[in-house]
Parts: C-alpha cells; sequence; structure tokens
C-alpha cells in the first residue's frame, strides 16, 4: 500500500544509479556478500586474469550474481604489461583475443561486464608517447608506435567477447576507459575499431574541488564531465570514485581533520554524480573495499574500511548515500560530527527504496 501510494503521488522517473565497490579478489566471499547487502552496494569491480579463472573463482562470482550483485571483470591480460610496442599487429591481435577468450569463456554465466585493461593510459611506455591530461583529441594518439600496439592488442581482447557474447546470446559488454583529461583515447581506440558497448571513467575529486557538474576542467571542449561523457552516447560506469583528498598527507586515521575532509568530499560531489541528468551514468563504484597496506603511499589507504572485519566511518558514508543500512552507533557518530543530518539519512535511504521515482520525503522529528 506504501509503494502503490507513493506510486500516485510521485509518478516522475528519475536514472537510478547503482552504487558499488573495487575489491581485490573473491577471497571471503560469503562475508563481503554480507557485507555488500548490509550496505545495499549493488556491483563489484574485480581483477581477472588467468590465475583467476579457477573452479572457487567462478563459484564466488556466481554467488554475487545469485546476491543480486552484478561484477564488473577488469580483463588483466598480459597486455596491461606489454611495454615491447611490437608492431606485429597480426600477432599481438592474436594473441590477446586468445587470452581473453579464455578468461571470458570460463566467467560468461556469472559476469557479463568486461573493462579492457585498467589505466592503460597511465602505464610508462605510453605515459612517454602521451603525457597525462594532454590526450585530448584522437590526433594525438595518431602516429604513436606503442599505442598503435595497444589498439591491435584491444581490438583482439574486444572480438573475443563478441564473439563469445554471439555464440552463447549472453549479454556480454565491453568497458573501455579513460581518465582526467584524456578523452582522446577513447574516440581514438573507437576510430581504429575497437568495439565498446560502455565508458567507463575514474574520478577522485577533493572537498574543496567544485562540483563535477560545474568544473569544467575536465570537459575540455565539452564544458563539464558529464557532456564530455555524454558525447559518446553510450553507458557510463563512474568505476573508480572517492575524495581526491587522500592524496599527500592523509593520514588514515578516524575521527582526524584529514578524514572528516574526505567524507565530507564523499557527501559533497557522490550525490552530485548520482542525480545528474546530462550522461548515461548506471553505476558509480567507489575505490576501495580495504586498505592495502603491503602497497605504497597512497595507494595503501584507499580502502573504506582497514579491514573487512574493521570499517571506517566512510563505509557507513557510503552506506548512507547509497540507501544501506548503518548500525545505530554510526549514525551517532555521522550525526554528531555533522557529516549528515537525520533528515538526510532519512533521504537517501527512502530514495534508494523508491528508485527510480523521484519522491519527496516527509521532515522527520525523530532519528529512530
Amino acid at each position: 500500500m506504501r509503494l502503490f501510494v507513493f506510486l500516485l503521488l510521485f509518478p516522475i522517473l528519475a536514472n537510478a544509479v547503482d552504487i558499488g565497490i573495487n575489491i581485490k579478489n573473491f577471497n571471503n566471499i560469503d562475508t563481503v556478500t554480507k557485507l555488500l547487502n548490509y550496505r545495499n552496494l549493488k556491483q563489484i569491480r574485480i581483477n581477472l586474469d588467468a590465475n583467476s579463472s579457477s573452479t572457487s573463482a567462478v563459484e564466488a562470482a556466481v554467488k554475487m550474481r545469485d546476491n543480486n550483485i552484478n561484477v564488473q571483470g577488469i580483463l588483466l591480460t598480459n597486455l596491461q604489461y606489454d611495454s615491447s610496442c611490437s608492431q606485429n599487429f597480426t600477432a599481438i591481435r592474436q594473441k590477446y583475443y586468445d587470452e581473453t577468450y579464455a578468461i571470458v569463456n570460463k566467467f560468461k554465466y556469472a559476469i557479463y561486464d568486461y573493462e579492457l585493461l585498467n589505466e592503460s593510459t597511465l602505464r610508462p611506455w605510453l605515459l612517454a608517447q602521451v603525457a597525462a591530461n594532454t590526450g585530448e583529441l584522437a590526433s594525438n594518439y595518431t602516429g604513436k608506435t606503442c599505442y598503435a600496439t595497444l589498439a591491435a592488442g584491444l581490438d583482439g581482447m574486444a572480438d573475443a567477447i563478441d564473439d563469445i557474447r554471439t555464440a552463447s546470446g549472453l549479454p556480454l559488454r565491453i568497458i573501455l576507459g579513460t581518465t582526467g583529461r584524456d578523452w582522446g583515447f577513447i574516440q581514438f581506440m573507437l576510430d581504429q575499431g575497437v568495439k565498446v558497448d560502455v565508458i567507463g571513467y575514474h574520478v577522485y575529486p577533493a572537498n574543496p574541488q567544485a562540483l563535477l557538474s560545474v568544473d569544467t576542467w575536465y570537459g575540455y571542449t565539452t564544458n563539464v564531465l558529464y557532456t564530455r561523457l555524454a558525447v559518446y552516447n553510450k553507458p557510463v560506469t563512474i568505476n573508480e570514485f572517492n575524495c581526491g583528498d587522500i592524496f599527500g598527507t592523509y593520514d588514515n586515521v578516524a575521527n582526524s581533520a584529514n578524514t572528516t575532509t574526505c567524507i565530507n568530499a564523499l557527501k559533497k560531489h557522490l550525490p552530485d554524480v548520482m542525480n545528474q541528468t546530462t550522461a548515461n551514468i548506471e553505476s558509480i563504484l567507489a575505490y576501495e573495499l580495504h586498505d592495502e597496506p603491503e602497497k605504497s603511499s597512497p595507494e595503501n589507504k584507499f580502502g573504506m574500511t582497514y579491514t573487512i572485519y574493521n570499517e571506517k566511518l566512510q563505509m557507513a558514508a557510503l552506506s548512507v548515500l547509497s540507501g544501506g543500512k548503518i548500525t545505530s552507533s554510526e549514525k551517532t557518530r555521522l550525526i554528531s560530527g555533522g557529516f549528515f543530518t537525520c533528515q538526510e539519512i532519512v533521504n537517501f535511504k527512502e530514495k534508494a527504496f523508491y528508485a527510480p521515482l523521484i519522491v519527496t520525503v516527509p521532515n522527520v522529528t525523530t532519528c529512530n
């Protein structure tokens, strides 16, 4: 009855955006699945390579799908690490077609979305030919030998996915991503005939930074990030997202000024991405589930948790924004810390419950 009333009162539709998170592997899958469901995190993004195609990994991916958690697989074929810049394009294409086919064929019934490598434009041998944030145009990549090699490899990878899709009838999709202002990379690969179904993008806005809906740095010739993402007329996944304040002298300590700034950045910028209507953004995935202390700074402290058994307040904030659950202790800390009001917590919960409806939530007088 409650939903029926809202359907009558609020018939206007809005885009529903899934919130998710990056994880590194399928370890502790039962615990991770319960955590994601509790926090209403509906997608994960995970590395896939030849070593991750074991039966247990496939079973873990199936378990995620059975729990209504969509999986994005990052295809880390050896092309991710291939600095040879070989000009034998036929051999390159076949090599990475074969590697991709073997991985995707194992996971095809559990994982539908596959990303072609990860942040490939930031590999050292590719940066040597096109520096970061200077690849705004496809012409910036023309005549660059290492990018020609990469195009051949990505073409083979994409064709492998497409062939499996055609043979199986499964709704497999190919993701190609970029970062910063390197939009020409996407267009260059499209021009080379690489098949792409979904555009991926990584962004880490800091708290002092202007909202992405008005910040013109990202957009290059199309004003702002969202108009730039809409150029390709394809679905978009923001599949790495966190506060930009985490770079530099970030202490990663609960209740510190750094942590406060980071949580405020999440609250400021994530709803801006969720609420925009210019680009067809399907999902936003936080980076990442837990810290990786074995890495050097800042890569060791991006986690929403210290470990999956020791969560940061960032995870509670993410849960509020995704319409997930929080504990009474977390609610107290979020409100007393000035991150959210009780009304805001209720608003996000209701918006997630009634998505894709636009709803106006009644004012609350108590924070139950």
